[in-house]
């Protein structure tokens, strides 16, 4: 089994390390999809019942066609072209989070025929882990030192060594705003959760940011050190629709020791040129359904995720790629 990772037109360097996911499905407090299929266009409520509180959950969205699991034009973008239509959106996106249930939309031009037998969104799964248990300074399951739920019987634990929760803070277009967590340690081990929420619900839209006939909609998250993270929200965000706004925004990362996971791969940091495709050997077994994937970037500033699952913007009348997308 290959995992591929390419960059386009962003020198980001990269940390990659994939997890076995929770299993079984039935294990409380997680929920797990199916593989299945969406129009284009379209829109597709899922019903999980996890209760508690929506925004300690910790979201999962995948893609898969031929070729493999992706989260390629993850939170959807938009491309310009010089014949109509003109402007097009690609990929997929969760809104309208609660305690019961979670949508998500399809673009209208994520077909093979549009974005290339590699890259589309042919299947979807979704994983939801319900952590409130982080909240309780507790394990999620009895003798677990993870919060993978509560059965002993799951495949894999990530160990919370200590976590941060921003709660959730208001987020004005435009605004790029310092968020202090003091953990410490390796940020490279953090695993970073941001959600947006507006009156329809929580959701990650436009995740890493969206450029669309010149407006720039979404948000992003950037500088991630031992100490601090910066959360910017992008100036037109306000008219990108009602569903996908990010009125508010909450922060949560956990602390953890990649090497106490098990089974696990971590690439550790690597370069990686603009416009460069680069293919990992993992090496774990079964079902690669089953793995959870974490990606970030690196630069002088700190770990991000901007631009992720890349997106395309046009200065002087040229469209320009940005960002990693992992498939």
């Amino acid at each position: 089994m290959k995992t591929s990772l390419s960059l386009i037109l962003s020198p980001w360097f990269f940390l990659v390390f994939l997890v076995v996911s929770p299993a079984p499905v039935s294990a409380e407090g997680i929920y797990e999809s199916e593989w299945f299929q969406m129009d284009l266009d379209s829109y597709e409520i899922l019903t999980h019942n996890l209760g508690g509180d929506p925004g300690t959950y910790l979201v999962f969205m995948y893609g898969k066609n031929f070729y493999g699991r992706h989260q390629v034009n993850y939170g959807i973008v938009n491309k310009t072209f010089a014949l109509p239509p003109f402007s097009r959106w690609y990929g997929v996106e969760w809104l309208e989070l609660n305690e019961n249930t979670i949508t998500l939309y399809r673009c209208e031009h994520d077909d093979i025929d549009q974005v290339g037998e590699d890259k589309w969104w042919e299947f979807i799964k979704v994983i939801i882990i319900r952590a409130d248990c982080i909240d309780a300074g507790r394990p999620c399951g009895p003798g677990d030192t993870g919060f993978w739920g509560r059965d002993r019987s799951l495949r894999a634990t990530i160990p919370v060594l200590d976590f941060y929760d921003s709660g959730w803070f208001v987020t004005h277009p435009g605004d790029c705003l310092l968020k202090t967590h003091e953990l410490g340690g390796d940020p490279g081990d953090y695993l970073v959760f941001v959600y947006g929420k507006n009156p329809f619900g929580i959701h990650q839209a436009r995740y890493g940011m969206a450029e669309a006939s010149g407006s720039w909609i979404g948000l992003k998250w950037v500088e991630l050190n031992a100490s601090t993270i910066r959360i910017c929200r992008a100036p037109d965000d306000d008219i990108s629709g009602q569903f996908g706004t990010w009125d508010s925004t909450r922060v949560r990362i956990i602390k953890t020791d990649v090497d106490q996971i098990d089974p696990h791969y971590d690439s550790g940091w690597f370069s990686i040129g603009a416009g460069e495709e680069v293919d990992l050997e993992h090496g774990l077994q079964g079902d690669p359904s089953t793995h959870l994937v974490f990606l970030s970037g690196n630069n002088s500033y700190g770990i991000h995720h901007s631009n992720y699952g890349t997106l395309e913007a046009r200065f002087h009348l040229t469209s320009h790629w940005f960002g990693g997308e992992w498939y």
